[in-house]
């Protein structure tokens, strides 16, 4: 007998299979770290929830495992200073730290440090109210500072567009993927944190995934080698760590979509159609349905504040504002919300005539 069309499938949709699913709830705290996939996904998170329950790369957008490990290990140790031989004058006259993006770059030493410790604090606070950690491995090539006269060979999280002689390029082992990251995890694990809402024995759940994006400066062999390790890596990781899952995201773009109608036009990025598609993928598995509504309703309070009025004094203008601010009052007091924080989504292109 033949399959009628309805019954035809066209594309693999891809599951994942998570006992706990629907753990993101409206007082849940989220920490996002790694690369500009973290970025993009984490953007369309920020769009679903107050910006106080969400942090996104507080170091900035970083892409190898060993650079994140990294930067964990200064999250969780408060009392650690960033080391200040990782401080450079760069080629283009800015200050740069070795072990952050360009987030923290300036013009003078004091000021790039006073970045520095802004981040840490930023970081440091999210971490601790964090319930849910996002990480996102991209590749396992590593650049280490190698500039004569350096005190410590380090490996920078980013290069900062200094000379291609200051650095050498390595490839992590699968081994010191595993290591690095577990050590800081086992730390997270250890801490017990008690300012931590969630209801899992280790506080803390830990998220992996993996982006799709494609180093073509590699190769495509090579591309493809290394997010091979990266997933044997995570594998590994979610097996001796509890609370620690993988989230498909890499396997959704490459085998779900699979169409190049779902990048960017370099080709190498997803685009935003497909970063929409994986967040609601993400939200279909991982929010509770509380926080499905709470985020419909947090969307549209949003709406209504980004509207910029073209009279904002008439008397239709003040009601609207009147309507908003009542409705942000009673969300607030529905979900015990303070201090509300609204992400904008204005686009400049829909003024409220009003």
């Amino acid at each position: 007998m033949k399959a009628s069309n309805e019954d035809m499938q066209f594309r693999t949709t891809v599951e994942w299979h998570d006992d706990e699913a629907g753990w993101i709830r409206p007082d849940s705290h989220l920490l996002l770290l790694g690369s500009c996939f973290a970025d993009a996904v984490g953007g369309w998170l920020q769009q679903k929830m107050p910006s106080q329950h969400i942090c996104i790369n507080p170091f900035g957008t970083l892409y190898n495992p060993h650079s994140i490990a990294t930067a964990l290990h200064y999250l969780i140790n408060d009392g650690e200073e960033i080391p200040q031989h990782t401080y450079i004058e760069g080629c283009d006259g800015m200050w740069h730290n070795l072990l952050f993006a360009g987030i923290v770059s300036a013009p003078t030493l004091a000021e790039c440090q006073a970045r520095v410790a802004q981040a840490l604090t930023k970081g440091r606070k999210a971490l601790r109210s964090a319930d849910h950690i996002f990480i996102t491995l991209s590749t396992d090539h590593v650049y280490r500072w190698i500039k004569q006269g350096a005190e410590e060979k380090i490996v920078v999280a980013n290069c900062h567009k200094e000379p291609a002689r200051y650095f050498a390029e390595e490839v992590m082992s699968i081994d010191e993927t595993i290591s690095a990251l577990s050590a800081e995890l086992e730390k997270i694990q250890q801490s017990g944190d008690t300012q931590s809402t969630s209801t899992t024995p280790l506080h803390k759940r830990i998220v992996f995934t993996l982006s799709p994006f494609r180093y073509l400066k590699h190769g495509m062999h090579e591309s493809a080698l290394s997010k091979a390790r990266l997933m044997i890596s995570i594998d590994e990781i979610c097996k001796r760590h509890a609370g620690t899952k993988y989230f498909p995201a890499y396997e959704i773009i490459n085998d779900e979509l699979r169409d190049y109608r779902f990048y960017a036009p370099d080709m190498i990025h997803p685009s935003p159609v497909a970063v929409e598609y994986i967040g609601r993928r993400l939200m279909q598995w991982t929010f509770t349905p509380e926080m499905k509504i709470f985020s419909d309703e947090y969307e549209a309070l949003t709406r209504d504040f980004s509207h910029r009025l073209l009279h904002p004094d008439s008397p239709e203008a003040q009601k609207f504002i009147a309507r908003r601010e009542e409705k942000k009052k009673a969300f607030c007091a529905k979900y015990n919300l303070p201090d509300l924080v609204l992400n904008s989504q204005d686009n400049g292109e829909n003024p409220y005539d009003l």
